[in-house]
């Protein structure tokens, strides 16, 4: 079993190690060599003769677990009967080196030196500091530490290396420190074995308080020191004076009256009252650090439910989760407080948004696109954003390609809503642009119904134009497919046709005296014709009661006549001329005419109306007669 000693004087030199954890280092026990190698090169010039005892170890330190270094073998002393102590030598030298032993034996120690990560190289640990470094070995019985500073880096001034103890007290003891437990017992020792530069340095181990430090006078020469870190038995160096103290900081606690800090908080005793925010005095609670020493929560976290709207920061303070309502970065986990809600990136680009009403899917405080189509924060002139954080424009604007629309779709020379290519479909309609539509009836479409002899309908189909040939009305833009021809209209009047010349397509009244066989006889027969003006009405000649009966509109003599009235002794009845105004026969009497020629008057054949013979005339002027003569005054007849 290892003494006692040895595992204190262990213990208190991975503390020391913790002090200067400072070479830079990607995880714990495998960092570069670089550092380390120009430590030994300095002391290669400058200490020859002192550098390979710096760099020899009786036992190479290693990886403990992921959060420091111990030496795996060596003992802190020659002598047995010591409690064993645990030791726990953190990666960060803020976090302090923890000393805990099974009697109950608590001690913190700390670098105050701004050293960086350590650098673990053939079992050695070298820290690195900006005026030289620190080289730590294990040797047997103890643990040696060379502190090397570079020439010139105290020559204007003077430097101090320095170690805070937290936990225990201290007490010189000549020119050693000796750290003592909380009944006064003496349990570790750190001597200045080695005072070495061009010149000596007139230097010794100094302790202020709770303050451990080793002053180094300016000059300008290089500095090499070494002290070594032994435990001690309990009963080595008691002091019976020392009154028996209340526990040290991290032991478990009541009251605070139990603690030497008279603090007592989270169950340890610790070092102050920690009432700060996001503030604990326990390793559990912060997730870092040692048991007894206040400190901030680790990031993330909040064991203590002091953030009902996030977590703790790291800091000692509150900040809010992603999604919550903020006014600034500073209120955010994240840093960045973007549409008044804490967000997880920064989200400054175009068509980007952090809540669910601006981005229109999604969640509060997570960075993404704006949903295609949504335009919340005015960022596209005469368009929207597409989905993909980008502005392309809305429908109905100009565009070349469908790349620059919303839709995707870029049809006649506008972004539109579909690729519209159906028949007879447009999207640069007047009062419709960027709609899909029909084109409107009897308009061509220029890619799918643009021929001379068809238009689209109106209802997305490209249908014949009236007066093209066809079979059938749904073949014609109209609808309807007459004598042969698409035709503006059923056409289904008397005496109306699609196909009259000059008029192909449009229904117009078929010509005068031609017939109408559509519908079916509608206008045929030997005593019927058509009159020019979409009606049918009889031939002249035949029988009529009125005008309105005849294709002439007149009907004389009862018959339609091609005038409306005929000359005194014409008759538009005459046997064999029936229709047309002809002279009747001698003899023959016309009661029509004005006057009428009755009685003792007749019709002389050549449309005049005479005395018939044996009516009185004067002598010698047969005119007045219908034979022509008057003889006798008109006794005789036939000139006898």
């Amino acid at each position: 079993m290892p003494s006692r000693t040895g595992l204190l004087f262990r213990i208190f030199v991975l503390f020391l190690l913790a002090l200067v954890v400072a070479a830079p280092m990607g995880c714990i026990g495998c960092g570069s060599d670089r550092d380390a190698a120009e430590v030994k090169d300095q002391l290669a010039v400058h200490f020859p003769k002192e550098r390979n005892e710096a760099f020899y170890t009786d036992d190479p330190f290693v990886p403990v677990g992921t959060d420091g270094y111990a030496a795996s073998s060596v003992e802190m002393s020659s002598s047995d009967g010591i409690e064993p102590v645990e030791i726990t030598l953190p990666v960060e030298p803020d976090d302090g080196v923890r000393f805990a032993s099974r009697d109950g034996f608590v001690v913190v120690m700390r670098s105050l030196d701004g050293l960086e990560r350590a650098v673990l190289s053939d079992g050695v640990i070298t820290y690195d500091h900006e005026g030289g470094g620190q080289v730590w070995t294990a040797k047997e019985g103890g643990f040696d530490v060379s502190l090397f500073l570079k020439p010139g880096f105290v020559e204007q001034e003077g430097f101090t290396w320095r170690w805070e103890l937290v936990g225990a007290r201290a007490r010189p003891d000549g020119d050693d420190v000796v750290v003592m437990d909380d009944r006064g017992a003496s349990r570790l020792r750190v001597t200045l074995v080695k005072n070495g530069s061009s010149e000596h340095i007139d230097t010794r181990l100094r302790l202020t308080g709770k303050e451990l430090a080793l002053d180094v006078p300016k000059g300008p020469s290089a500095v090499l020191l070494q002290m070594r870190v032994k435990a001690v038995e309990p009963s080595e160096g008691d002091d019976a004076t020392v009154p028996k103290q209340n526990a040290v900081n991290g032991t478990a606690c009541t009251l605070g009256s139990e603690c030497d800090s008279t603090f007592c908080i989270d169950g340890v005793c610790c070092d102050n009252a920690c009432t700060g925010t996001c503030s604990a005095c326990t390793a559990t609670l912060k997730g870092q650090g040692v048991d007894g020493v206040c400190g901030p929560i680790k990031a993330n976290t909040d064991p203590q439910n002091e953030c009902p709207a996030g977590a703790c920061y790291g800091n000692g303070s509150c900040r809010r989760d992603n999604g919550q309502p903020c006014a600034s970065g500073s209120e955010c986990m994240s840093s960045v407080c973007a549409d008044n809600v804490c967000c997880d990136l920064a989200c400054t680009g175009i068509c980007m948004a952090c809540t669910t009403t601006l981005k229109g899917q999604g969640a509060d405080g997570s960075c993404g696109p704006i949903m295609n189509g949504l335009d919340p924060n005015n960022e596209c002139t005469g368009g929207s954003c597409d989905g993909m954080a980008a502005c392309r424009l809305d429908n109905g604007e100009t565009c070349t390609t469908g790349g620059q629309c919303v839709s995707g779709n870029c049809v006649d020379g506008v972004c539109c809503d579909t690729t519209c290519t159906n028949t007879c479909k447009a999207c640069n309609l007047p009062g419709k642009l960027g709609t899909c539509s029909n084109v409107p009836q009897n308009q061509n479409d220029p890619v799918t119904c643009a021929a001379a002899s068809e238009s689209c309908d109106g209802n997305g189909f490209c249908k014949l134009a009236n007066g093209e040939n066809c079979t059938q009305g749904l073949e014609c833009i109209s609808g309807f497919c007459v004598d042969g021809v698409c035709c503006n209209s059923a056409c289904t009047t008397v005496c109306s046709s699609c196909a009259v010349t000059g008029n192909v397509g449009s229904c117009s009244p078929i010509a005068l005296g031609n017939d109408d066989f559509f519908p079916p006889n509608a206008c045929v027969g030997a005593d019927r014709q058509c009159n020019g003006a979409g009606a049918c009405k009889r031939f002249n000649g035949t029988q009529c009661a009125s005008g309105t009966d005849c294709v002439s509109n007149f009907c004389v003599d009862g018959v339609c006549c091609s005038t409306s009235t005929c000359a005194n002794c014409q008759s538009c009845n005459v046997s064999g001329n029936e229709g047309t105004c002809r002279n009747l026969a001698m003899n023959d009497t016309d009661p029509n005419a004005v006057p009428a020629c009755t009685g003792t008057t007749a019709c002389d054949g050549s449309g005049a109306c005479k005395k018939i013979n044996g009516v009185a005339c004067t002598n010698g002027d047969g005119t007045q007669c219908i034979s022509g003569f008057c003889v006798d005054g008109g006794l005789l007849q036939f000139g006898v």
